[in-house]
Formats: C-alpha cells, structure tokens, sequence
C-alpha cells in the first residue's frame, strides 16, 4: 500500500491551483499557434500547388485532426511531467499508481463504470424529459426541440467519428485516459483539494474537464463522467482506477457513437 506520507501528499501536492491552470493556459497557447501555423502551410502548400484546396473542417475529419489531437494530449501530459514528476520526491510513480492494490483498483473502477452505464442512461430520459418540460414552458413543439438537439447531437457525434481508424481508437480510448486524468485529476483536482471541500473541488474540476471538450450538446454527459472519475480518484487515491474508468467510457461512447451513425 502507499506509505501513509504519500497519502497524505496526495491531496498537498508541491503546486498550486494557479500553476496548474497556467501549465493549461500555456499548452493551450502553444496548441493554438502550432494549429494555426499549419493551417497557413497547408494553405501555402495549396498555392504552390502541391496539394489541393484545404477543406475547413480539416482539422476534425482529416487525418491532420488525429495529429493535431494526439499534440493536444501530449501537451497535457507534458504539463503534468513538469507539475507532477519534476516537483515530487522519492518514488515518482507509486504517488499516482500503487501497484500493490492495482487489482482492487481496477474491480472497484468497473463496478462504478457498471453503475455508471446506467446513470448515462438515467441522465439521457432526464435531459429527454427537460427539453420537453422547457419546449412546452416556452410555447415550442416539444418535437422540434428534441429534433433540434438530436442534430446537435449528431454534429458532435460526426466530429468524434470523423475519420475513424485505428489511430482514433488508439487516441480517444487509450491514449486520452492516461494524459487527461494525469492533468485532471493528477494535477488540477489535487491542487484545488488542497485549499477546498470534496464539493467544490470536484464541481470546479468537472466543468472545467466539459469545457476544454468543447461540444455543448454532449456538455452535461462529460461533467456527468468527470465527477464521477473525480470521486473514483478520491475515493482510492490513486489514478490506476479513474484511468481504468476512463478507458471503459470513452471505448463504450465511441461504439456507441460509431454504431449509431448514418451509413
């Protein structure tokens, strides 16, 4: 088990809130300008004419947008190697996965995952029901408004199945789990504990963890999954769980997604 030192530093970690949130800043920055930057030398490139004229949504259905996604996800674990591995002495690894109750760990994940399954489903008749609820209140066809968020749904759905191929799968369902809740939870939900209440720390971590997504229509599944890998993470204080949970989510909306789309 993790000494009683190391569980203690879980939640007094060498960094601040702040920090974090600047690490964040920063990688975004950088992503932003590395985005831009190739969007003008492919545009460059069409005028040279070498290759042809550049779609606008090459960057989520392309395989530019895989490659722009896995610089993203490196970012962020680049982040967490300087907050977390930089700054923390004594056995680096053991601080975030005790291998002496991975097993544990991993059981405990799939149980909540379980329950989780159908808390997604509880959610989706909830959100089903409030359209209804908010069309009718307003004077709209109730019809209309859950055929207005179904296409929303389906734009989104369309962006996360764009270009589907085994680098998609290896990026959403692999690669994202680990590099995500390295910063989420590893770093920006332990800075925040350690100045705040269980509440508030997982709120401000889970809505943070939807925005930086990106998609409104599926905004309230990703909060709705990030608190409950935040409380995976406070509950066992190690990120082999939230990781485990992680990966089981996103592989079970990805089938999801890529079975229910047209065609």
């Amino acid at each position: 088990m993790l000494d009683e030192k190391a569980q203690e530093n879980i939640f007094n970690p060498p960094w601040e809130t702040k920090q974090v949130l600047l690490a964040f800043l920063i990688s975004f920055l950088i992503f932003f300008v590395f985005t831009a930057a190739l969007g003008l030398y492919l545009k460059y490139l069409n005028f040279l004419g070498i290759i042809g004229k550049v779609p606008r949504s090459i960057f989520t259905h392309t395989v530019w947008g895989d490659l722009l996604m896995l610089f993203y996800f490196l970012l962020l674990g680049l982040a967490g190697y300087f907050l977390i591995l930089k700054r923390i002495n004594g056995s680096k690894v053991r601080f975030f996965i005790d291998f002496y109750k991975i097993k544990k760990d991993l059981f405990y994940a799939f149980k909540v995952y379980l329950l989780g399954f159908l808390g997604a489903f509880i959610l989706g008749v909830f959100i089903a029901l409030s359209i209804i609820f908010v069309a009718i209140l307003s004077k709209k066809d109730p019809l209309k408004a859950i055929e207005f968020y179904s296409k929303g749904l389906d734009i989104e759905r369309a962006r996360i199945t764009a270009h589907f191929g085994i680098t998609k799968i290896i990026l959403l369902v692999f690669i994202a789990p680990v590099f995500e809740e390295l910063f989420f939870r590893g770093c920006l939900y332990s800075a925040i504990r350690k100045r705040h209440g269980f509440i508030f720390s997982i709120i401000a971590t889970s809505l943070l963890f939807a925005f930086m997504h990106g998609y409104l229509f599926n905004l309230l599944n990703i909060i709705f999954m990030g608190v409950i890998v935040t409380w995976i993470y406070e509950r066992r204080r190690s990120l082999t769980a939230p990781i485990f949970f992680h990966f089981l989510w996103n592989l079970m909306v990805f089938l999801i997604m890529l079975l229910s789309r047209p065609g």
